[in-house]
């Protein structure tokens, strides 16, 4: 083989592999495209979950104060039904017991009152015999 016949192979070898190597880049300007899209994409995304979490940030900050409004509301509720147990410790209670007192009395009275008709009754007897005595005692 002659010069110009290897440099011919040479050239065509040399040919095939820069067509070669036009497809292989063709196919990473591709693959570069997909990947520069993908990439907007995620940095779509990512603004979108920014946002979505200054959302949640907000919301969380909104529900702190909600939190905190609440155990105010509670410990005052609470400093409240301390107030109400005191009073109904130191005053109500008390009372209640100086009624019950006064009850029990008058539950005794009301037993008394129970023996009354058969007192009456005995009264009366007594009274009927001394009126008979009496009057026999007169016209004796």
């Amino acid at each position: 083989m002659n010069n110009e016949i290897k440099i011919l192979s040479i050239l065509e070898n040399i040919q095939t592999d820069v067509s070669e190597i036009k497809t292989d880049v063709a196919e990473l300007k591709v693959r570069m495209t997909n990947v520069e899209a993908d990439v907007s994409e995620l940095k779509s995304d990512v603004a979108e979950l920014k946002v979505r979490m200054t959302n949640v940030e907000a919301d969380v900050a909104g529900l702190k104060s909600d939190v905190a409004g609440l155990k105010a509301d509670v410990a005052r509720l609470d400093a409240g039904l301390t107030e109400v147990r005191i009073i109904q410790e130191n005053e109500v209670l008390p009372k209640i017991n100086l009624l019950a007192e006064g009850h029990s009395g008058l539950v005794q009275r009301l037993d008394d009152l129970a023996d009354l008709p058969e007192k009456v009754d005995d009264i009366q007897n007594t009274v009927s015999i001394l009126k008979y005595a009496f009057k026999e005692s007169q016209s004796a």
